[in-house]
C-alpha cells in the first residue's frame, strides 16, 4: 500500500516483482498527461488483498490506520437495520462523509442515509481499491469530505478463477465459509469481452460475550458508593470487574430505590417464585444506590454475558460486465451487478425497568406468593414495583435483508489522439427488511401484567376482561413471579413480529471528456470536463403498531422523499516547470457547479501543486472547499411531537410542560468543510526501492447535521442569544422547542499520515517488500452546538463524548517475502491506548487509562502449476497470533460490552485456510 505522488501510483504485482502503473484519476475523467496528483493516494492491490487472506475488502482496509470499524460485524450486534454491515469510515467522521465508488461511479445506496454496504458490491472482480484521502467533492461531488474510496474492478479479465476459503476462531465459533469466481472471455476477433464473477460468504459471528475470557470478567462502569462529592479525593465512578446490572432480575426484583415499601423491598423470586431476600452486592445499602442502574456481585443480572462481539451475516453477490468496439474508436459498455445479504442476530431482552418500565403490580394479582400476599395486607400495600429482565420472553431478534440490483450502460470513445469521451446511464435499487421476532406489543404486556381472579369462574383473568369485559381482546395473565413463570400463551399474546421494509432508488446519467489541450514547454496542459444528473428517493414502511410507537423497540416513523441534483466540473492539471536534475512543478485545479432540488446551488472547488526540486524529493499539497448534502432521511423522516418538562428561564426558571418536535428537516442545507493538505515525497536515487511519505491534514466542518437536546437549546437562547430561532415563546413563557436536525454543529480533525515503502526485489534468491504505515491525530473535536467543543483525540473508550473514538497512534508494519513458489506475510498492527474518556480527573474516574495493544498476523502461500498456464495456490494464515484480549474500555450500557470493538479486536485467534485456482 504505498502512498506516491504522483497520479501514476506503483502497486506491487504478484509474480515477478513487475510494477504496474495505477492511473488514480477523478470519477470522469482520464488525466493521463503526466500530471501528477497532490492528493496522498493508498493503493491496495488484488495481491495484497489475497495475500492477507481475508475474503472482504471492508477487512483489509479497516486496518490502514486512516480507517475507523465504525461500523461492521462487530459493532453492529445492537442494530435492527445494519446488523452484520460493513460501512468505511475515513479519519473518523462517519460512513456518510465518506464517498464509495465502483470503478469511479457512485454505487446504489443502502438506505435513506446515503452510505453504501460493503457487502452489497460484488468482490471477486476486485483489482485493486484507491483512497484517496482529504476533501474531494470538486472532483466526486457531495459525501467526499473525509476522501473517497473506489474499487477498481478487472474489466479485462480472462480465464477462470476460483477461490475457496475456511476459517474459524481458535474457541471454535466465528466460522466463515467463502467462495468465489470470476470467468472473462474475448472474441476471436477482440471486438467483445465478457467478465462475470461472483461471491458467497457466510460468516456465523461470535453470540455472546461471555464465550470469551475477558468477557466472563464483567468489566464496567458504576457509582462510587464512597464519593462525597467534588474535591473530596474519591472518584465519582469506577470501572472494575464483576459488573452486573442492579435493576432487574430474570424473575422479578422489587428495588426500594423505585419506590417498593420496606417491608418488601429488597427482594426477589426464585426460578419456582419463592420469594428471597436479595443480595445487593459489594456495596452495602444506602450507599449501594450510588452505583444503580449496576452493581458489584450479588444477585444482579450478567446482562452483558449475552451480548453479542460479531453479528452473523450472510452474502451472496454477483456482476457481468460486457463491452463491445463498435468501431476502431467507439466502445459500446454495460454492466449488471446483484448484492443481497442477510443478517439474524439476537438483539436484546424486553427488560422492565428505568427505560422499559417497572412492572405496576396491583395488590389483588392473584400471581404473587402467598407470603407476600400476606405482607402486603398487613402493611396495606397497594401496589409492587417489580424490575425484571425478561429472560424468559425470549430475546428480541433482528432479522435484517439487503438486495442491491443496480444495471448501467454506456458508450466511449477517442476523439483525435489527446482526447476521450463516455456517456453513461445507470440505474440501480435496494430493496430491504427488516424483522424484529418476539419484539414485545407493550400496550398487550400492560393488559397482560394487570391480572386479577374473576369471582365468577374462579379463573385468572385480565382485569380489563373482567366481568365479561372485552377491554383487551385475547388477553392472556401474565405471571412474573420466577424466571420461567410465563405460560406460552400468554408470552404469543405479548409477542408479535415488528416488520419495516424500505427502498432506496437511484438513477445517474453522466458525460465527460477529458485530453490534453495544449503543449506548454513543461509539458501538456490536461483538461476535463462533463456533467452529471442524478435522482435519489427512498420510501420506508413500518408496521400499524410500530407507527403508533407500541413496539418496546423499533418504533418507526414512515418515510418518503426524494432530491435530484445538477453538476457540472472543469478540471485543469498544468505543469509549469521542468528543470534539470529533475526540477518540476505542477499546479491543478477543480471547480463543481451543484443543484440540489432541496436547497440550491453550491459550488466546490479544489487547488492543489506538486513541487520536486530534484529527482529525489516532491512536495505536495491542496486547498479545498467540499460540501455533505443532507440525505433523504436528515430531510424527510417524519417529525412526531413529544412533551418534556423544561426548566424556562425565560419567567423565572418555572418547570414546563413544552412541545417538543423531532424528526428531519427540509430546510437544511449541505454542510460546507474546509480541507488543506501538505506532504513531502522522498525516493531517493541512493537506495533504489525505498518510498517515504509524510502529510499532515486539517478538516474543518462547519453548518454539520446534528441535533440539540431541547433544554440545550433553551438555555443557549436565553444565555447568549444563539439558537433562538429554534424557541417559540407563547406570552411570555416557554411553548416550543426544536430537537429537528439542523446545521449547527462543528467537526474538526487535523493530523499526520506516514508511509514508508521499501522494496528489495533479490534477497537470498527471493523477493521482499517491508511496508509501514502509520496515523497520528492531533485533534479529533465535535461541537454539537457550535459553541462547547469535545475533543476525541487520544479517547478509545466506547462513550468518547463525540462519538469518534480515536487514538492519537495507530500503524501497521507488514512483510512480504516471495521465495519462487512459496510466498509468506507477516504484519504487527499497532492500536494506541488512550483516556477512557476525555477531560476526566482522579476525582471523576479511578482509572481513565486504556492500554495499547500489538496484534501479530501471518500468512503463508505456496503456488502449484496447474496444466499449460493455470495456478493452484494453497495459502492459510493465524490472525491475532497470540490471542491478544482487548484492552478494558468498556460500553456503559444496559448489557455492558467489556471493550471498544469499533478499535480492537473482541474475536481473538483466528484461523483460516483455503485454495485458489487460475486457468
Amino acid at each position: 500500500m504505498s502512498t506516491l505522488p504522483a497520479g501514476a501510483v506503483l502497486a506491487q504485482e504478484s509474480a515477478g516483482g513487475i510494477l504496474e502503473e495505477v492511473i488514480v484519476t477523478s470519477a470522469a475523467t482520464r488525466l493521463q498527461s503526466g500530471f501528477e496528483s497532490p492528493k496522498p493516494v493508498t493503493t491496495v492491490s488484488r495481491e495484497q488483498l489475497d495475500s492477507r487472506g481475508l475474503v472482504n475488502v471492508a477487512d483489509f482496509l479497516n486496518e490502514i490506520p486512516s480507517f475507523i470499524g465504525t461500523t461492521t460485524p462487530a459493532t453492529t450486534t445492537l442494530s435492527s437495520s445494519l446488523n452484520g454491515a460493513n460501512l468505511l469510515d475515513l479519519r473518523g467522521l462517519g460512513p456518510n462523509r465518506t464517498l464509495v465508488l465502483v470503478d469511479r461511479r457512485r454505487f446504489t445506496p443502502t438506505n435513506d442515509t446515503g452510505v453504501v454496504n460493503i457487502n452489497l458490491i460484488p468482490q471477486s472482480l476486485i483489482r485493486n481499491v484507491e483512497v484517496v484521502t482529504g476533501g474531494a467533492s470538486a472532483q466526486w461531488g457531495s459525501d467526499a469530505v473525509a476522501g473517497v474510496v473506489n474499487l477498481q474492478l478487472d474489466r479485462e479479465f480472462e480465464g477462470a478463477r476460483i477461490d475457496t476459503r475456511y476459517g474459524e476462531a481458535g474457541e471454535g465459533d466465528a466460522e466463515t465459509e467463502f467462495v468465489s469466481f470470476a470467468f472473462g472471455v474475448a472474441s476471436d476477433d477482440g471486438r467483445s469481452h465478457l467478465v462475470v464473477g461472483g461471491d458467497m460468504e457466510n460468516h456465523d459471528g461470535v453470540v455472546n460475550q461471555s464465550d470469551r475470557d475477558w468477557g466472563r470478567e464483567r468489566w464496567g462502569v458504576v457509582g462510587n458508593p464512597l464519593d462525597t462529592g467534588p474535591d473530596d479525593g474519591v472518584p465519582a465512578r469506577l470501572i472494575t470487574r464483576d459488573v452486573v446490572l442492579g435493576l432487574g432480575t430474570a424473575g422479578g426484583y422489587l428495588p426500594l430505590v423505585l419506590g417498593n415499601h420496606p417491608a418488601v423491598a429488597q427482594t426477589r423470586f426464585g426460578p419456582t417464585g419463592e420469594w428471597l431476600p436479595y443480595d445487593i452486592g459489594a456495596f452495602p445499602i444506602p450507599s449501594a444506590f450510588a452505583a444503580l442502574p449496576f452493581q458489584v456481585g450479588g444477585d444482579g443480572t450478567p446482562f452483558g454475558d449475552s451480548a453479542s462481539l460479531s453479528a452473523p451475516y450472510d452474502r451472496k453477490s454477483f456482476m457481468a460486465i460486457a463491452t463491445h468496439d463498435l468501431t476502431a474508436s467507439v466502445t459500446l459498455f454495460a454492466e449488471a451487478s446483484w448484492g443481497k445479504t442477510s443478517s439474524r442476530n439476537e438483539t436484546v431482552y424486553p427488560w422492565s425497568f428505568i427505560g422499559g418500565g417497572p412492572d405496576i403490580i396491583a395488590a389483588d394479582n392473584p400471581f404473587i406468593p402467598d407470603p407476600l400476599q400476606q405482607v402486603m395486607a398487613e402493611n396495606a400495600i397497594p401496589v409492587l414495583v417489580m424490575a425484571r429482565t425478561n429472560i424468559d420472553h425470549g430475546a428480541i431478534t433482528s432479522d435484517t435483508t439487503n438486495e442491491t440490483t443496480r444495471f448501467l450502460a454506456g458508450l466511449k470513445g477517442d476523439l483525435a489522439k489527446a482526447w476521450r469521451w463516455e456517456l453513461s446511464a445507470a440505474a440501480g435499487t435496494t430493496d430491504s427488511r427488516a424483522l424484529q421476532f418476539d419484539n414485545v406489543i407493550k400496550a398487550n404486556r400492560n393488559f397482560a401484567i394487570d391480572a386479577v381472579r374473576d369471582p365468577a369462574s374462579g379463573n385468572i383473568v385480565c382485569r380489563a376482561n373482567l366481568g365479561g369485559a372485552n377491554g383487551a381482546p385475547g388477553c392472556v395473565p401474565l405471571n412474573l413471579f420466577g424466571d420461567g413463570a410465563p405460560s406460552q400463551a400468554a408470552l404469543d399474546y405479548i409477542h408479535d413480529t415488528a416488520s419495516l421494509q424500505w427502498e432506496v432508488r437511484q438513477k445517474v446519467f453522466a458525460a465527460s471528456m477529458s485530453g490534453e489541450l495544449l503543449e506548454l514547454p513543461a509539458g501538456p496542459v490536461a483538461l476535463a470536463f462533463g456533467a452529471e444528473y442524478r435522482e435519489e428517493s427512498s420510501s420506508t414502511t413500518p408496521d400499524k403498531t410500530a407507527v403508533e410507537g407500541g413496539y418496546f423497540i423499533t418504533n418507526v416513523v414512515p418515510l418518503e422523499g426524494e432530491y435530484d441534483v445538477s453538476e457540472a466540473f472543469l478540471e485543469a492539471g498544468m505543469p509549469v516547470l521542468a528543470g534539470a536534475n529533475g526540477m518540476s512543478m505542477e499546479v491543478n485545479a477543480a471547480i463543481r457547479f451543484t443543484d440540489y432540488s432541496t436547497s440550491g446551488s453550491e459550488n466546490t472547488w479544489q487547488l492543489g501543486a506538486t513541487f520536486s526540486p530534484y529527482h529525489d524529493l516532491t512536495f505536495r499539497g491542496t486547498v479545498s472547499r467540499d460540501i455533505r448534502a443532507p440525505n433523504i432521511g436528515e430531510l424527510f423522516q417524519t417529525s412526531r411531537l413529544f412533551f418534556q418538562n423544561l426548566v424556562d428561564p425565560f419567567s423565572g426558571g418555572a418547570s414546563r410542560l413544552v412541545q417538543v418536535p423531532v424528526g428531519g428537516n427540509t430546510e437544511l442545507v449541505p454542510e460546507e468543510s474546509d480541507t488543506v493538505t501538505f506532504g513531502a515525497v522522498y525516493q531517493p536515487a541512493w537506495l533504489d526501492g525505498l518510498s517515504l511519505s509524510a502529510d499532515w491534514y486539517q478538516i474543518e466542518i462547519d453548518g454539520a447535521i446534528s441535533s440539540l437536546p431541547a433544554q440545550t437549546v433553551v438555555d443557549a437562547c436565553f444565555a447568549t442569544g444563539t439558537l433562538c430561532e429554534l424557541v417559540t415563546l407563547q406570552n411570555g413563557e416557554l411553548f416550543r422547542v426544536q430537537e429537528n436536525l439542523v446545521n449547527v454543529a462543528q467537526r474538526n480533525v487535523e493530523g499526520v499520515d506516514l508511509e514508508a515503502v521499501y522494496e528489495l526485489p533479490e534477497l537470498r534468491r527471493g523477493s521482499l517488500t517491508l511496508r509501514w504505515l502509520a496515523s497520528y491525530v492531533k485533534e479529533q473535536s465535535f461541537s454539537p452546538d457550535g459553541i462547547n467543543v469535545l475533543d476525541d483525540a487520544g479517547v478509545v473508550g466506547p462513550d468518547a463524548a463525540g462519538g469518534n473514538p480515536t487514538p492519537e497512534w495507530r500503524w501497521n508494519l507488514s512483510a512480504d517475502y516471495r521465495l519462487g513458489q512459496l510466498g509468506a506475510t507477516a504484519q504487527l498492527r499497532y492500536v494506541g491506548g488512550g483516556d477512557y474518556l476525555a477531560n476526566q480527573t482522579s476525582e471523576d474516574i479511578n482509572d481513565n487509562s486504556v492500554d495499547d495493544v500489538y496484534y501479530v498476523n501471518l500468512g503463508a502461500r505456496y503456488d502449484i502449476p496447474w496444466g499449460d498456464s493455470g495456478n493452484l495456490q494453497l495459502y492459510g494464515g493465524v490472525n491475532n497470533v497470540f490471542d491478544e484480549d482487548p484492552p478494558v474500555a468498556p460500553l456503559d450500557f444496559i448489557n455492558n460490552l467489556g471493550t471498544n470493538s469499533q478499535l480492537y479486536d473482541v474475536v481473538g485467534r483466528y484461523l483460516f485456510a483455503g485454495a485458489r485456482l487460475t486457468f
